[in-house]
């Protein structure tokens, strides 16, 4: 019986504030501590405990006021490297956002064998109906 060998597969990975890469070993081990019984030693308490606020109360006869979240706003100029990026780490995380509001600027000088026809192409099958103009 021949043994199976392992090929690496190579592909393009993308880590968020909430991925992480763990070993085989590892995350075995983590699977196994969590399945675990209990080692029969009680936890150690902490030891002070959590300071927690009191609920604020609105003065009588007013109703609750939910809490003001920030607005947000950013503008400037990204570099050709970060284009993909700034869509993958900014924009995806405003998707949940309220009252998003998206504005583009593109301005560029074509090289041989670009035209305008070709990008106003890749605009329509985005959806957007504003065309590419020559200034």
């Amino acid at each position: 019986m021949a043994a199976a060998s392992a090929e690496p597969i190579l592909t393009a990975i993308t880590f968020d504030y909430d991925t992480y890469l763990l070993t085989a070993a590892k995350a075995r081990a983590l699977k196994q501590a969590e399945g675990a019984p209990p080692t029969g030693k009680p936890p150690t308490p902490p030891t002070k405990p959590p300071v927690v606020a009191p609920p604020v109360e609105p003065p009588p006869g007013q109703p609750p006021t939910e809490p003001q979240l920030p607005a947000v706003c950013w503008e400037g100029q990204l570099r050709r490297e970060q284009w993909n990026l700034f869509s993958l780490k900014v924009l995806t995380r405003l998707a949940q956002a309220e009252n998003v509001e998206i504005e583009v600027k593109v301005r560029a000088m074509l090289k041989e064998g670009q035209s305008v026809e070709q990008l106003n192409s890749a605009l329509k099958e985005l959806g957007i109906d504003e065309p590419f103009r020559k200034e």
